[in-house]
């Protein structure tokens, strides 16, 4: 397991997490090393939080190409946050169009259902 800054660092602090086993990316990557991954996540938030002075954190991972996967090694960014850090990144996040309505949720969840 790796841990080191982005060089295209999208905050202050922006780290990568990858494991030393390759993985294209999370649907490949056995239970136990995604666990390991996500707890040293957690451990570089929390020295986030509180040697950086960051508010939050964010955890991300893209897979596929439409996701914007363009490393095929799996890897998970942490993003430390900050009120008034505006990068655009929470309207991109966050910004919705559609509402679902109740049965379009029931249908998705019935398709989502691993049977």
């Amino acid at each position: 397991m790796s841990a080191f800054l982005d060089i295209h660092p999208l905050f202050e602090g922006h780290t990568l997490i990858v494991p030393n086993d390759h993985y294209v990316d999370i649907t490949d990557v056995p239970k136990d090393s995604l666990s390991e991954v996500m707890s040293v996540a957690q451990i570089i938030g929390k020295i986030m939080i509180k040697n950086l002075n960051a508010e939050g954190i964010n955890i991300l991972h893209s897979t596929g190409s439409p996701a914007g996967q363009t490393i095929w090694h799996f890897h998970v960014h942490v993003l430390p946050r900050r009120a008034g850090d505006d990068s655009g990144f929470q309207k991109w996040w966050f910004s919705r169009t559609h509402k679902a309505t109740r049965e379009e949720l029931e249908n998705l969840a019935i398709k989502l259902t691993d049977k």
